[in-house]
């Protein structure tokens, strides 16, 4: 993820996945620097996790405009309230620590 001033974290209570995708949300081009939404591959499959940077506050203002005026992702959210995917949402706003970020794995502990 690049560097940016603010990263919102969304934390999503929804509808279990069956493995059938979900409608996401339909984001304007050039929204934002780096986005990333995902259901759990194992264990609870009834919670998303979304990530997506800005450069500023400002810049996710913008964003949240943008959003609201592109007919599509209008469509789109007024389907997930239609059908109640989103049961309840977290909004966290993060900032990456300096010298944490691009860092390689640590290599597994041996057994």
């Amino acid at each position: 993820m690049p560097a940016s001033s603010v990263t919102r974290s969304t934390r999503s209570s929804a509808k279990p996945s069956d493995g059938t995708p979900r409608p996401g949300a339909a984001s304007p081009p050039d929204a934002a620097a780096a986005s990333s939404a995902t259901f759990s591959h194992e264990g609870t499959n009834d919670v998303a996790w979304g990530l997506i940077a800005f450069d500023s506050l400002a810049a996710y203002e913008t964003y949240r405009n943008r959003l609201r005026a592109d007919q599509e992702a209008r469509e789109n959210f007024a389907l997930a309230q239609s059908q109640r995917f989103v049961l309840r949402e977290e909004r966290t706003f993060v900032e990456g620590v300096e010298g944490t970020l691009e860092l390689p794995a640590l290599p597994a502990a041996p057994a």
